[in-house]
């Protein structure tokens, strides 16, 4: 299984929500874990359209998006 994470708080790697996820992947090692930190690089997202595309693709790739924000 594959567990793509929507990690959108500018805060990153420290943000308290991020810190569940973490939790959860402690809990849950048997999944896949892939974090995409959105927020951090939404600049480059609104303006490459392969860096969008490579998301949206980690998206499709994904058995379950959890959204963090």
């Amino acid at each position: 299984m594959k567990i793509t994470v929507i990690a959108s708080s500018p805060k990153g790697e420290t943000s308290v929500t991020l810190q569940y996820v973490r939790y959860l992947e402690k809990r849950l090692p048997a999944p896949t874990w892939h974090v995409e930190h959105v927020a951090a690089r939404i600049k480059k997202l609104e303006k490459v359209p392969a860096a969008f595309d490579a998301v949206l693709a980690e998206v499709r790739s994904a058995d379950l998006v959890l959204w963090s924000f």
